[in-house]
């Protein structure tokens, strides 16, 4: 819930330049022999492919293959291959536009009524080309991912459940962490095949954000945040609904967009619908930390003698600093609860 970039710099002030590396990298060792896998030489070969008479016979209708060759030289023209993989945010919607001057939306998949469906050629491209699912099973993802150094971290998307590691032995060779953290395809790899090694496609997420409410729905720059690029954190906010019975409780809370900004995220990943539930605010300590901080609010105010022991007694609740937020569950949602009550910004900054 708050940019990737600011979570690394919170532990590497060099982090910018870490993580342009690492996506660098990440083209270099699909070019090593190391990996057993050439992605250059790979699409030089499904252009083979694609032009041989038995293909061209039975994907010509439409002008289907045409556009299919097509699009295959145009990633091996201009390091336009390079390109792709290394792609910041920022860059994704130029290249589709470029794509999609050569080859239609349809030569990838088929929408269908819950979800879209590769077609053949999309299946081509990522199992001969982009193939993501080699690429998680094989240790160049350990590789990767120790490089760019996330751990720890929560799911980039709603800032629940722990991003988790194991060390992995491997014969002969130094251990290294296994990651067990599920990656989403921001630009789902049903739609965009191409984009299915693309590092800044990959965000670091939990289950249910990537596969139960994410999973192939069209998403797109500028029109849902990105964590590589955007702060959720600097445009929501949670306002704890507060209930004065025999205790101070939070009945709910509600999503509010504090700029305005064009984003459809918090709608495809329900995090409004998600964070309301008693059930979530139970599992996110919700009751305990207001009842705390309500019944000694007064020592947010200056001057006060407990003051002192009283923010550090927060800390065993959440961290005052905000570029923090992605190393605990829950962080955002009892920041934003703690700042109704810390008006001055005493501990929330």
């Amino acid at each position: 819930m708050i940019n990737i970039i600011t979570h690394l710099k919170s532990k590497n002030p060099n982090a910018v330049n870490n993580i342009n590396d690492t996506a660098e990298l990440l083209w270099t060792h699909l070019n090593n022999p190391t990996y057993n896998y050439n992605i250059s030489q790979k699409l030089v070969d499904l252009i083979t492919h694609i032009n041989t008479p038995s293909y061209i016979a039975a994907n010509s209708a439409g002008g289907a293959q045409q556009r299919q060759s097509d699009f295959l030289d145009h990633l091996n023209k201009n390091d336009n291959l390079h390109k792709i993989i290394v792609a910041k945010p920022l860059e994704f919607n130029t290249i589709l536009d470029d794509i999609y001057k050569i080859i239609d939306p349809q030569d990838f998949f088929t929408p269908q009524k819950t979800k879209a469906k590769s077609t053949d050629f999309g299946k081509l491209l990522k199992t001969k080309l982009f193939n993501y699912s080699w690429y998680r099973s094989n240790d160049l993802f350990e590789v990767i991912y120790n490089q760019l150094d996330i751990i720890p971290c929560t799911c980039a998307y709603c800032n629940t459940g722990h991003m988790m590691s194991i060390e992995k032995l491997i014969k002969g060779k130094k251990p290294v962490e296994h990651y067990l953290f599920e990656i989403d395809h921001f630009y789902p790899s049903v739609r965009h095949p191409y984009f299915s090694l693309s590092f800044f496609n990959h965000i670091p997420s939990c289950e249910t954000c990537n596969g139960k409410l994410k999973n192939d729905q069209q998403v797109a720059v500028g029109t849902h945040l990105h964590p590589f690029l955007d702060c959720f954190d600097n445009h929501y906010t949670f306002i704890p609904i507060l209930g004065y019975g025999q205790n101070i409780t939070v009945e709910s809370v509600v999503l509010k967009n504090e700029t305005s900004v064009n984003d459809n995220i918090i709608d495809t990943l329900k995090i409004q619908s998600r964070y309301g539930t008693k059930g979530f605010l139970h599992f996110a300590k919700a009751n305990d930390l207001v009842e705390y901080i309500y019944k000694n609010r007064h020592k947010f105010m200056n001057n006060h003698p407990q003051q002192a022991d009283f923010l550090a007694s927060l800390k065993i609740s959440l961290t005052g600093d905000k570029n923090k937020i992605l190393y605990t569950p829950y962080e955002k949602l009892k920041r934003d609860i703690t700042k109704q009550f810390d008006i001055h910004k005493v501990y929330v900054k």
